[in-house]
């Protein structure tokens, strides 16, 4: 289990095998990098034992209280303030007072009781699953768990192809093995018995007091607040005993946590991933000069980007459908980790606490456009097709929409039953909606985000850390009048949302400290379109996951390339390697030998 997952620990692994419990760790040396960090870890005492994978970034504030009890402490990082902590006060008291990011596992050696815990937001994964003889096992990702005789689960294969993001519930793409929901813990009894509790979701951020405060304060006030909560959250995150970098597009996110991070310690790497047909190089180079450091970059073609889907995939674990920009994520990992980094600061979370999705704020033109007729509609799109197609989805009928949830397990449709109550003490619709739109965003899109980043980051043994997702930023930003969000503003801002800004606070917090060329360029973000620049031979699935698992017969898999569309060719290529390197275990090098046989680069590929 532990060679499966040697990518996320290079630097050391350890066991502790009892009776009935045996613990594996792999190590990736960030804080105290002696041995006297080694885990698994004892408890002073001798009855707990820790692995633990991630960062408390507020440990000597927490290492107070044990020192006030008199502990003797061996080593100078967070784990073992963790253990003694969970000794001593136990995961209620504990877990939500945590600034970072954790999945760990605690065995009490007296009760006999295994005890599994994953952080607030689900940035580091933790799955498990019970065999029938009532085994409990568990892992930071699927590959460990799985065995000959574990399969794919049929609603989550057809989800993929749907463009679920597949990583926010229990579920898995495996049948029997299970996520740990983000902000929870579980208690497991050696008589099999489970108990289940949450230490947090986001919905607790949603306070009536600090919204009617915000929505008074002054706007210079509020953002002054921002400001503070943004520069406290950067130096957590830079607590680390190993070198530390940014990863920048030029985009206001990555740009503003890099301007101040770059203030506040020295020798801050920034690193780019300059995507043919998609650039983004020369707003990361005026970033670089402006804080006056070196720019590493790397270059990702249309044949490197088709060269690494198969060792992405098996990274990632999940269809690389809804994320395919998780490659130049791998790529520029690795020239991280290849320059002597561990730890990379990013901006996710930005978009998802202060809504920076055109088709937000384009709903806005909904209320009055929204029911045009056939004739002003297709008018509407030879003149805006961008914005046309946000105003007017395709829908399915109601069949196909109802089969969509019902893959989906009606994920949304069970956020939105639960989000509601709990903002209808916002009497303004405008406050009320985008509150219920954070919240979606940060329970759903956001865990999709955190699931790349650490996976493609730690193929590469690299740390992502997010400074928009400290507490007492999240905490404001959830609570934010919608006007600190999304703005009319008197000028053609972005084509996909004329004379609407969105993000407002964060570019108005941005405006202050960064270049105006920055702070007013529209979000990119890692687009790839390659599916209308690539010819798919049918041949990639004669014999293939695909045709096995739906069970095409051969003359329909020869005339797939005529049969769907070149979007849905893609996804199915996706899927293939999916199927290949996770369910076949077929190696990365080979399927990607045959991708580079059957698939051909077009118009400038």
């Amino acid at each position: 289990m532990l060679d499966a997952i040697v990518h996320r620990g290079p630097d050391g692994s350890g066991t502790h095998v009892d009776r009935q419990v045996g613990l594996g760790h792999v190590r990736l040396s960030i804080l105290d990098l002696s041995a006297a960090a080694a885990q698994p870890m004892t408890s002073h005492d001798g009855r707990y034992v820790l692995t633990y994978n991630g960062e408390v970034f507020n440990f000597r504030h927490l290492r107070r209280r044990l020192e006030a009890r008199g502990l003797p402490l061996r080593s100078t990082g967070d784990t073992e303030v963790l253990l003694e902590l969970l000794a001593a006060f136990g995961p209620a008291d504990v877990l939500p007072q945590i600034e970072g990011f954790f999945a760990f596992a605690l065995w009490d050696r007296q009760e006999q009781t295994l005890l599994l815990a994953r952080d607030r937001y689900g940035i580091k994964p933790l799955y498990h699953r019970r065999d029938a003889d009532g085994t409990v096992r568990f892992a930071s990702e699927l590959r460990p768990l799985l065995d000959g005789g574990t399969a794919p689960d049929p609603a989550a294969v057809a989800g993929a192809l749907l463009g679920h993001g597949l990583v926010g519930g229990e579920a898995t793409m495996f049948r029997g093995v299970q996520s740990m929901r983000p902000g929870h813990w579980v208690r497991c009894a050696a008589d099999g018995r489970t108990t289940q509790h949450r230490f947090f979701d986001v919905t607790d951020y949603v306070e009536a007091p600090l919204q009617a405060e915000l929505r008074t304060a002054p706007q210079a006030q509020v953002t002054d607040r921002l400001q503070q909560a943004l520069e406290e959250s950067i130096d957590f995150r830079l607590v680390s005993d190993a070198p530390v970098a940014c990863l920048v597009s030029g985009g206001i996110d990555s740009s503003l946590i890099a301007k101040l991070a770059a203030g506040r310690t020295a020798n801050l790497g920034l690193f780019h991933a300059d995507v043919q047909h998609n650039s983004e190089r020369p707003w990361a180079e005026a970033l670089a000069r402006a804080v006056d450091l070196p720019l590493q970059t790397v270059s990702m073609s249309n044949q490197d980007f088709l060269d690494h889907i198969p060792i992405t995939t098996r990274h990632a674990e999940i269809p690389l459908i809804y994320h395919a920009n998780s490659v130049p994520f791998l790529l520029v990992s690795q020239l991280v980790g290849r320059q002597g980094f561990k730890v990379v600061l990013t901006g996710e979370g930005s978009d998802e606490f202060f809504l920076g999705y055109p088709m937000l704020a384009i709903r806005r033109y909904s209320r009055w456009v929204g029911n045009l007729g056939g004739a002003a509609q297709r008018a509407f799109h030879a003149v805006f097709p961008r914005g046309g197609k946000l105003l007017w989805p395709r829908r399915g009928d109601d069949a196909g929409t109802r089969l969509t949830q019902l893959v989906g397990r009606f994920e949304d449709q069970q956020m939105d039953a639960e989000f509601e109550p709990l903002v209808a003490h916002i009497d303004d619709r405008r406050d009320r909606e985008l509150t219920l739109e954070t919240l979606r965003l940060a329970r759903g899109h956001l865990t999709t985000l955190l699931h790349r980043n650490d996976r493609l980051g730690m193929a590469a043994s690299i740390e992502s850390r997010f400074p928009f997702l400290g507490r007492s930023l999240v905490r404001l930003a959830v609570n934010l009048p919608a006007r600190y969000k999304i703005r009319v503003v008197p000028r053609f801002y972005n084509v996909r949302h004329p004379f609407h800004m969105d993000k407002w606070a964060v570019r108005h917090l941005a405006a202050r400290i960064l270049d105006k060329s920055l702070v007013r360029r529209p979000k990119k973000g890692f687009p790839i379109a390659l599916a209308n620049r690539v010819d798919i031979d049918a041949n990639l699935f004669h014999g293939g996951w695909v045709a096995d698992w739906f069970g095409l017969p051969r003359d329909t898999v020869q005339n797939l390339p005529r049969l769907v569309d070149r979007g849905f060719l893609f996804s199915l290529l996706l899927l293939e390697v999916w199927g290949r390197v996770m369910c076949r275990h077929e190696p990365a090098d080979a399927v990607r030998e045959v991708l580079r046989q059957q698939v051909r680069l077009v118009d400038g590929g």
